[in-house]
């Protein structure tokens, strides 16, 4: 099948491109879509005074059963957006599917069974790389025939010579497609190389040409300016720029620039509803143009792995700017877990085989010291509790607790490359030493090998076995073969709802609790922990 160029390039409307709302889809990243249902109705009523005619409500998730909390906006299920319609009955509501999270395409289909009877939405737009767009077409086509205008979103398209694109699109039939949409995931492109893309692609399309940018070097607001002005006739944006990473080009600047008649004093308060919706939610990552971003977007290193550090406090700016490095040489313009978290790669090395330690702490009552901002809140109590019930006190990770310690445990092979001063502490260091020979000069002292294990927890001889390269995994993994009296913490304040990391560190606790002791904390935690008291 081919694609027939067209004679003349598809025209933008007189009136200026298409503008789509994109804001509780892309800025579900970063409170996993829970958003208040009247939020929801706020932002669209307002959306539709200003004069927005498209908006993308969120995510059709592959299942209702989901590892980690999904708000309203995460699953968007057919009735909420059939109360929506029908309240807002001028405004085209949608939801984006990423192809690549379901088996196939009838278990995608079945996740929109009842949508189009219910009248419920108006588009649908399907979100895909490059070398599976052939799959993504027929995932479009197939929501066509269901009654469905249906996009495909191409995404990382940075760094893809247009000539490529054409050639690729050129042997599809995309005439069934409302439209194809061009999306910079990683905000890696230029102005210049914008022009040329989207001019490229609108000579020989038959349908509108979209474009979605993020703002990694402040170009997405200009890229675009120049990808309409090259003949783009959809355009991507969302309020204050609220997105993953980043963030997106600003909604209510594409309106200035686009809608004739736009009405000002509402789009203002579109602007003023979500920042008082941000300015209500202070734990969110924040979002917008940095050095991190921008760095990513030279490595080609996707931007959830920049906010996800930017979430956990562990990190410093110099550690999330070695990750970046890191893994733009693996190449990782996917996200993955696992890739964050460094992996079994580290570890290739055996390690030494040190004495036996599970009589370190035995019998004895240990604290261990977290990062978080409570333990400086609380330091002058810890300080007493730790003298009073004589605690061998432990140092979790790099920080410095102020906090006279005896001991620090510290495992992952970040935290050694960005704080090699940690290696010269007077401090006893546990953890995997030897098997970090390569990346520092480490002195002689107590030594266990980490092994990786997601079936097994726990300290057998020399060896830990942890589910994660996390030090606080890795601590509590470490106690539950000393035969503790008891185990305090302080400082481990947890992360923000839905973070996984949460659900990862209370997984070790109810590990550690099947050998006898679980842990209690003595400063406030978002972590579902039991607390002691400071008597």
């Amino acid at each position: 099948m081919e694609m027939h160029p067209t004679t003349e390039s598809p025209a933008t409307p007189a009136s200026g491109p298409m503008i789509l709302d994109c804001s509780l889809r892309d800025g579900g990243y970063q409170n996993n879509w829970d958003f208040s249902l009247a939020l929801v109705r706020s932002h669209l009523e307002l959306l539709t005074l200003a004069g927005i005619q498209m908006a993308e409500i969120g995510l059709r998730s592959p299942s209702l059963v989901t590892d980690e909390f999904l708000g309203l906006c995460g699953h968007t299920s057919g009735s909420l957006l059939a109360d929506l319609q029908s309240e807002f009955s001028k405004i085209s509501l949608g939801v984006m599917v990423n192809q690549a999270d379901f088996e196939d395409n009838n278990h995608l289909l079945r996740r929109f069974e009842g949508a189009q009877g219910l009248n419920a939405l108006s588009f649908v737009r399907v979100a895909t790389n490059l070398h599976t767009f052939p799959e993504a077409l027929r995932t479009a086509d197939l929501l066509t025939e269901m009654g469905f205008s249906s996009y495909v979103n191409v995404m990382q398209i940075a760094g893809i010579p247009a000539n490529s694109l054409t050639q690729l699109f050129s042997k599809y039939e995309i005439n069934g497609l409302a439209g194809l949409y061009l999306a910079d995931s990683l905000g890696a492109m230029s102005p210049q190389t914008t022009k040329r893309l989207v001019s490229s692609l609108v000579e020989v399309s038959p349908i509108p040409i979209g474009v979605h940018f993020h703002d990694n070097f402040s170009l997405a607001f200009a890229n675009s300016i120049e990808a309409v002005g090259s003949g783009a006739s959809l355009v991507d944006g969302t309020v204050l720029g609220i997105g993953r990473g980043a963030g997106n080009s600003r909604l209510e600047l594409l309106a200035l620039e686009y809608l004739p008649e736009l009405q000002a004093r509402e789009m203002g308060s579109v602007v003023g509803l979500w920042e008082n919706w941000a300015s209500q939610n202070r734990d969110l990552a924040p979002w917008g143009p940095s050095f991190e971003y921008a760095l990513a977007a030279k490595r080609n290193v996707h931007p959830t792995y920049v906010q996800k550090m930017g979430q956990d406090e562990s990190y410093s700016i110099v550690e999330r700017v070695k990750v970046i490095e890191m893994l733009g040489a693996k190449g990782s313009s996917k996200y993955s877990v696992s890739e964050l978290e460094v992996g079994r790669e580290w570890f290739d090395s055996e390690g030494a085989q040190p004495t036996p330690v599970e009589n370190l702490f035995a019998g004895g009552k240990v604290l261990l010291l977290g990062g978080g901002k409570s333990l400086s809140s609380f330091r002058e109590e810890v300080v007493r509790i730790a003298d009073l019930l004589e605690l061998v006190v432990c140092v979790v990770g790099a920080h410095d607790p102020g906090i006279p310690a005896e001991f620090r445990i510290i495992s992952h092979p970040l935290t050694i490359l960005s704080h090699p001063e940690v290696l010269l502490t007077e401090q006893t260091l546990i953890g995997p030493l030897n098997q970090f020979k390569d990346l520092a000069e480490v002195p002689p002292g107590i030594s266990l090998d980490l092994e990786l294990s997601s079936e097994r927890f726990g300290l057998d001889g020399s060896k830990v076995h942890s589910p994660s390269t996390r030090s606080s995994i890795y601590a509590l993994a470490l106690l539950a073969g000393m035969n503790c009296e008891s185990i305090l913490v302080a400082g481990f304040d947890g992360f923000g709802p839905g973070d996984s990391r949460n659900r990862e560190f209370e997984d070790a606790v109810a590990k550690l609790s099947e050998f006898g002791v679980s842990p209690l904390s003595l400063t406030p935690t978002g972590l579902n922990l039991r607390f002691r008291a400071f008597d």
